[in-house]
């Protein structure tokens, strides 16, 4: 029986020793022997279920996802354990570390993912489908962290419609497997001290995630680099178990000793609380809880918060299975029954509370929640009981491991496939939610990236010929721009015009400024590059009959504080910074622009109080709920004050147009416009919206040489 078998959450395995040692030889504690330890799959279990209450039940557990922080500190030391003794029993072997890894994590992963991409072949359209099969494809390479990482934040509201989302933290454990073992070897072949390595790499991670969580928080959050020092801590604390017993036993004397004074005569009785163990297990278990109850979404994460979770996981495993809180609450029954399915737990949960609001199109009621919990347990016990644990410990099967990376690979294949075959548009569930609205297929004869000297990696800068060109169109913008390109593709189409966008997102069209993002404050040069003054000289390179600069304008409004830029060379952006920003910058920028060519501004779109839901028939004979969201016209002028009296202020020649007079009265800006769909989020336009405004912007494109 190896010593993996034994460590890890098998109970019916009650006690393996380890070779060459006895029972007498053993400390008190429990733990300084690769034993099965029924109070680490309770720490478990406390772990999954704040993740699981988190995502289920939000407001209840604000500080849930800090879970995820305490299952990496027990892969640390699980692994770390496995690896050390292998090492120093001359016994690891790459091969049948990696043939178990794939038998402990592929089985359940593989039904996870295989029964998500069924429901999403099922129930979601064309652009939700293809997502899901960029993120099935990274989940079985184990790269959702990186792929992630690339699209947004955890805590943002369109992560909810991602049913594989959850799959970035196993994505990092696995980077840390393929990583770690390679570490540990060469360290003992090269008799480098492990104790010394793991610490220095733990540190310089930790580092790192000080530096990056103020500068991207995404990229801190995702990034295997800055999280690896929560495995490594429990790496550490298996290190100090294995070899080094008879320190920790003369701390436990020490503590022991310290702990009969004050107790001598309490309530508690003598000695009941006396030693290290239950020392270190009162200081986890009050860690954990702390965690759980003062860190939100909104706090800087993982940063300085994530020692939390991480040092208090650290107390509870060090404490021992003897200690009080281990071995009444962590190894009560019922709670180690959580734990041992805890892994097939956390991998249904999320798919199935993602598809429910898919289904509902907002955040299901209670009562509908708690019943897919109930279902994910299920679930999880049945994917435990007859294919992780079967396929896991069946010996006798030969090549299984062989077979798992297989089936893998076709998985992530299809994904693969599902993404660039666009999601499949051919389903039935497509097909019946078709727009006949949104039906511009205009196909440019070829588009090219453009190259701007040092800007073209940070800015997407795109070409759009026409044949025999009769002039060109340049569209300069953060993501609204994207958001217009393709009414004006199909408007320039017939005049034979080229169409070339310019755009960087969540970054106004504006020269000599940098900008604070509003989800991390102190990122500093954001948008910084794209407002060099290379985007004017390529601009006035390809001379240009006209240029139109589209923003969210209304996001830098005073009013609101949504974001910040700066057009000073040092410091971090505000809202007095954004101000003066926008008073200066604006006419500066529009005026240059103006002595290349024709100049129209797209004013403020109105960004909505909340998230749009239309009406999908994701089932047959099943309509979806439709939601329509109104603005404020009163808020949205507010927001809009601001820019408006910079732009009146200009004194030279520029257009403007104005999108929302279309869809606000005096009361309200709807999301819907003669029952079309206008927003496909609080802000972004659909195709089927920007349609409606083909003669407006036919007009501004006609008027070039005017």
């Amino acid at each position: 029986m190896t010593v993996e078998s034994c460590i890890e959450s098998v109970p019916e395995r009650a006690s393996c020793d380890a070779p060459g040692t006895s029972r007498d030889s053993r400390t008190s504690f429990g733990l300084f022997r690769p034993e099965y330890r029924p109070d680490i799959d309770g720490l478990r279990a406390v772990a999954v279920l704040a993740v699981v209450a988190y995502h289920a039940f939000p407001g209840w557990i604000d500080g849930g996802f800090i879970g995820v922080d305490m299952f990496f500190v027990i892969s640390g030391f699980l692994i770390s354990t496995i690896l050390c003794h292998s090492l120093e029993q001359e016994s690891f072997s790459f091969l049948e570390f990696y043939r178990r890894r794939i038998r402990r994590i592929f089985p359940a992963l593989l039904v996870v993912l295989i029964v998500s991409y069924a429901l999403g072949w099922v129930l979601m359209l064309a652009d939700e489908f293809k997502q899901l099969g960029k993120h099935m494809a990274a989940g079985a390479g184990f790269v959702s962290n990186l792929v992630l990482w690339n699209e947004s934040g955890y805590f943002e509201t369109a992560a909810e419609t991602k049913p594989l989302l959850h799959l970035w933290s196993l994505g990092i454990e696995e980077q840390f497997y393929i990583v770690w073992p390679i570490l540990l070897w060469a360290a003992w072949k090269n008799k480098f001290p492990i104790i010394t390595l793991t610490m220095a790499v733990a540190a310089v991670s930790f580092a790192l995630n000080l530096s990056q969580y103020r500068v991207d928080g995404v990229a801190a959050f995702y990034s295997p680099q800055t999280r690896f020092w929560e495995l490594l801590a429990g790496a550490v604390l298996s290190y100090v178990l294995l070899h080094h017993v008879t320190l920790v036993a003369r701390m436990n004397t020490r503590v022991h000793g310290w702990s009969a004074r004050v107790s001598a005569g309490n309530a508690w009785g003598p000695g009941s609380w006396r030693g290290l163990p239950n020392l270190l297990s009162l200081c986890g278990a009050s860690l954990v809880v702390f965690s759980l109850t003062t860190v939100t979404s909104h706090t800087p994460f993982p940063g300085t918060w994530a020692v939390l979770p991480v040092l208090g996981s650290v107390c509870l495993i060090a404490a021992g299975s003897r200690a009080w809180v281990n071995r009444v609450v962590l190894s009560n029954p019922m709670v180690v029954w959580v734990g041992v399915i805890s892994y097939p737990l956390y991998l249904w949960h999320w798919p199935l509370l993602s598809y429910a609001r898919i289904i509902e199109g907002e955040l299901p009621v209670a009562p509908i929640r708690m019943v897919v919990v109930a279902a994910a347990i299920v679930l999880a016990w049945l994917t435990y009981k007859l294919v992780e644990h079967p396929v896991r410990f069946n010996m006798r099967a030969q090549g299984t491991a062989v077979a798992l990376v297989s089936i893998m690979m076709v998985t992530g294949y299809t994904g693969y496939r599902t993404f660039h075959m666009d999601g499949l548009k051919n389903r039935s569930v497509v097909e019946r939610n078709a727009d006949p609205d949104a039906t511009i297929t205009y196909e440019a004869n070829r588009s090219v990236d453009c190259v701007i000297a040092d800007v073209s990696e940070y800015v997407v800068c795109e070409k759009y010929l026409a044949e025999n060109p009769t002039g060109t169109v340049v569209m300069w913008g953060d993501s609204t721009a994207g958001m217009w390109l393709p009414v004006f593709l199909d408007v320039a189409k017939p005049q034979h015009l080229n169409v070339i966008r310019i755009e960087l997102k969540s970054c106004p069209p504006l020269l000599g400024v940098r900008k604070t993002r509003f989800d991390y404050p102190t990122s500093r040069f954001y948008c910084d590059k794209q407002t060099k003054e290379d985007i004017l000289d390529f601009i006035k390179s390809v001379k240009p009959d006209s240029i139109v600069v589209l923003a969210a304008w209304n996001s830098f409004s005073p009013y609101t504080n949504r974001e910040f830029i700066t057009d000073g060379s040092e410091g971090d952006a505000n809202a007095a910074t954004t101000a003066r920003a926008i008073e200066r910058q604006v006419p500066m920028t529009l005026k240059a622009l103006s002595e290349v060519g024709r100049v129209v501004v797209f004013k403020s779109w109105p960004f909505l109080p909340g998230q749009p839901v239309y009406p999908v028939n994701r089932l047959p004979f099943v309509n979806g709920n439709q939601n329509i969201v109104r603005a404020s016209s009163g808020d949205f002028k507010k927001d809009s004050e601001f820019i408006e009296a910079v732009f009146k202020k200009i004194d030279f020649r520029v257009e403007f147009f104005d999108p929302a007079a279309r869809i606000c009265d005096a009361e309200s800006c709807s999301s819907v416009y003669k029952q079309v769909k206008l927003y496909k989020d609080y802000y972004h336009i659909t195709i089927a919206g920007a349609i409606q405004f083909r003669s407006e912007i036919e007009s501004l494109i006609s008027a070039r040489h005017s």
